[in-house]
C-alpha cells in the first residue's frame, strides 16, 4: 500500500508538465488520455534537508477533462464543486513522498517520514486563458489542505497546509510544440504539520541534535520552471526544476533544518497510448 501511494504521488507531481503540453496544444481535446513513461527525480529527503536522493521509476500518467472530476494542468487532480469561466471551487489533492531516516545523517535514529496525503478545498482563479492572439495563460491556485501520514492501512492527521500559487504557461516559446510552465508559491503550515518535519523529542536528542519544538507559520517559498515538448502525436518529454528557499521560516532554527534552500529537478518521457473518442474541454 505504501509503495502504491508513493508511486501515485510521483505521477501526480511530475507528469503535470506533459499534461500542460497536451492541454494547451491540442485543439481537439479528448475527455481522457492515458499514458505511461519513465522518470528520473533528484529531490531533498524533506524541506531543509542536507541530503538529496535520486529516484528512477516508471510512472502512469492520465488526463481527465470532465465537468466535475479533473486531472489537468489547472491544479492537478481535483473535484470541482462550483465553477465558471474564471473561477472554480474544488476539492484538491496534494502530498509529499516518504523518506528513510537511516539514509539521512541528520535524522539518523529517528522515525522514518511516511507518505503525506493532503486533501482540502481550493479556489482556482483563471486570470487569463490562451487565445489565438496570445499564447499566455495565467492562474492563481489557493488550496487549504488537511495532511495525513499514511503507512499501509494506518493514517495519522498531521495538520493544515495553506499554499497559494501563481503560475504562467506559455506555448511555443523557442520550439514549436513546446510549452513552458512557471510558478511561484508560498507555504504556511500549522504547528502539527511543521512538527512532523522539525520536532526533536527528548528520546532522540544527541549532542548535535538538541530537543526542539516547532511553531506554526511561514515555512517556505518556491519557484519552479518546467518545459514539455511533444515530438510526435503520442510521445512527449518533460523536464523541470524547483528551487525552494526557507529564509524567515518559523523553524529554521530546528537542528533538522540544515539548509536555507533546496533544489529539485526531474526529467521524464511519456507515451500516450490511448485517447478517448468522447470530447472534453479546457473549461
Amino acid at each position: 500500500m505504501k509503495t502504491f501511494i508513493f508511486f501515485l504521488l510521483l505521477a501526480f507531481n511530475f507528469s503535470c508538465f506533459s499534461q500542460v503540453t497536451q492541454s494547451v496544444l491540442d485543439e481537439d481535446l479528448a475527455l481522457y488520455e492515458i499514458g505511461v513513461g519513465a522518470i528520473y527525480v533528484n529531490m531533498p529527503d524533506y524541506p531543509g534537508s542536507s541530503r538529496n536522493r535520486n529516484i528512477y521509476l516508471p510512472i502512469p500518467s492520465f488526463i481527465y477533462r470532465g465537468e466535475v472530476l479533473r486531472a489537468d494542468e489547472d491544479g492537478g487532480v481535483r473535484s470541482r464543486f462550483l465553477f465558471s469561466d474564471d473561477l472554480e471551487l474544488n476539492l484538491s489533492i496534494g502530498g509529499s513522498l516518504p523518506s528513510n531516516s537511516e539514509d539521512n545523517p541528520t535524522r539518523e535514529g529517528m522515525p522514518d517520514l511516511e507518505t503525506l496525503l493532503e486533501l482540502g478545498p481550493g479556489l482556482l482563479w483563471h486570470l487569463k486563458r490562451p487565445s489565438k492572439n496570445s499564447p499566455w495563460k495565467f492562474a492563481l491556485n489557493i488550496p487549504l489542505r488537511l495532511a495525513a501520514s499514511v503507512d499501509f492501512f494506518k493514517a495519522k492527521e498531521r495538520g493544515l497546509v495553506f499554499q497559494p500559487m501563481f503560475y504562467a504557461i506559455y506555448d511555443g516559446f523557442l520550439f514549436k510544440n513546446s510549452t513552458w510552465f512557471l510558478s511561484l508559491s508560498t507555504l504556511f503550515a500549522s504547528k502539527k504539520y511543521q512538527s512532523y518535519f522539525y520536532d526533536v523529542p527528548e528520546q532522540f536528542v544527541k549532542v548535535e541534535r538538541p530537543v526542539y519544538s516547532s511553531s506554526s507559520g511561514y515555512m517556505q517559498s518556491s519557484l519552479s520552471l518546467g518545459m514539455a515538448y511533444r515530438f510526435s502525436k503520442n510521445w512527449s518529454m518533460f523536464s523541470g526544476v524547483l528551487h525552494t528557499r526557507y529564509e524567515e521560516s518559523k523553524n529554521i532554527n530546528s537542528p533538522l533544518h540544515v539548509r536555507n534552500s533546496n533544489t529539485s529537478f526531474a526529467l521524464g518521457i511519456l507515451w500516450w497510448f490511448y485517447k478517448s473518442e468522447k470530447r472534453g474541454s479546457l473549461k
